[in-house]
């Protein structure tokens, strides 16, 4: 047992904290990142150096740290500098992520991180449900925690196996859970070593807790990508027709008996998609027509500004001028961000970081089709469409989700691939 643990590198026990800790605590994951910087930083070499700088790594590596290097150089027509040297913080695993996995032995073994992904989604899955089926049956509704504002909220018991409420034991937003989720999903679904029957039991669990968090984005997202998977993989998943028959019926079934005896449930998947129209008052925004209002905004700030954005750390000023034309403002907050990563590019960096966004995820995309690895597509896939819901690269949790596992993808060697 000693032998075994003084052969795994520091770097991966490092790698997996961050795993680890990412869902439920931000700090313990900056804790891991800074160590993991300065193990990279105190065994920095010529060797490292080479690995950087050579032909099979060079291409995704440049492609991977573009768009931070034009965040960099956006503070040169910002606004608000201190503001953006203060966001930078926030996306330099950007930077990180793409130079430390091109330089680690790790790369030939993404099998492992991401086994153990999953292994920590699945145990959250069950530590929040275990907490809320207490709070349905125990907890008096009165004292539950209400799902969404004062101002739409349901009252209902519900409300404890709902969204927020289903959240409540890692404090982690539905969206970002259900983005972990669905590749926690995949991970099991393409994971050759569990037997069927386990891997439909395991794939049940995994989505009737993405129904309840009732992210529509993320709801979305793995609809949509499972679709694109099963008609792009067609021919590699003939054999896994009778798992992905069951777990289609699963989906269906738990999402219709799950609206109709869940009205938080309803009112998110059924009552808020019918309200786009900008209301007058504020008691008639819900987190639809919200969008609605912050995307309008964001494409005529767009407009005036389209080629170079307005500078890491100036959207808080220009967007808010625009959000005060809206009764959302003030009681909703002041500062809402896009809600789409796609718009936040382009308001920072104009189409010049949005296009270098749009190649990195392209070339990953690619690169998982030239590797024949449909677990690459897929994380790309569910990335992609979250990110028109969710400005994932703003925050701590989407920003080292991505980079975490778009370098292990993009940096493994042959030898570590993963395939269906």
């Amino acid at each position: 047992m000693k032998n075994m643990f003084s052969r795994i590198p520091i770097s991966d026990i490092l790698l997996t904290g961050i795993l680890i800790f990412l869902p439920a605590s931000i700090r313990i994951t900056n804790y891991f990142l800074l160590l993991l910087a300065l193990l990279f930083v105190l065994t920095l070499n010529r060797s490292k150096l080479r690995k950087l700088t050579s032909a099979q790594v060079r291409t995704p590596l440049l492609i991977s740290i573009l768009p931070f290097l034009y965040i960099i150089l956006s503070l040169t027509y910002s606004s608000d500098v201190p503001r953006g040297w203060k966001a930078i913080e926030t996306y330099l695993p950007l930077l990180a992520f793409p130079i430390i996995f091109s330089t680690l032995e790790t790369r030939n073994r993404p099998v492992f991180f991401l086994r153990a992904f999953a292994c920590v989604i699945l145990a959250m899955c069950v530590i929040c449900t275990t907490y809320a089926l207490y709070n349905f049956f125990f907890l008096p509704e009165g004292n539950q925690l209400t799902v969404g504002d004062s101002y739409s909220a349901v009252h209902s018991r519900w409300n404890a196996l709902s969204n927020t409420s289903l959240m409540e034991p890692f404090d982690i937003s539905p969206i970002y859970m259900s983005l972990y989720v669905s590749f926690a999903l995949f991970i099991c679904v393409t994971e050759q070593s569990i037997k069927t029957s386990w891997k439909i039991v395991l794939v049940a669990i995994l989505i009737v807790f993405q129904l309840l968090a009732s992210s529509r984005i993320g709801i979305a997202a793995l609809l949509l990508s499972g679709c694109a998977s099963i008609f792009i993989f067609r021919e590699k998943l003939r054999a896994y027709y009778k798992p992905i028959a069951v777990v289609f019926v699963i989906t269906v079934t738990s999402l219709v008996l799950l609206v109709f005896y869940n009205p938080v449930l309803e009112k998110r998947l059924m009552g808020d998609l019918s309200k786009f129209d900008i209301p007058e008052d504020v008691s008639g925004w819900n987190g639809i027509n919200i969008r609605t209002a912050v995307w309008t905004c964001s494409i005529q700030l767009f407009k005036e500004s389209p080629v170079i954005g307005y500078g890491t750390g100036s959207l808080s000023e220009v967007r808010q001028a625009c959000y005060k034309n809206y009764s959302f403002y003030g009681p909703f907050g002041d500062d809402l961000n896009c809600h789409n990563q796609y718009f936040d590019f382009g308001l920072t960096g104009g189409a010049c970081l949005l296009i270098l966004f749009l190649g990195l995820l392209g070339y990953s995309f690619w690169d998982g089709m030239k590797k024949q690895s449909p677990l690459q597509m897929i994380f790309v896939m569910l990335f992609i469409i979250t990110c028109l819901g969710e400005s994932l690269i703003e925050t701590h949790k989407g920003v080292v989700f991505f980079c975490f596992f778009n370098s292990l993808f993009l940096f493994r060697t042959q030898s570590g691939e993963m395939k269906i």
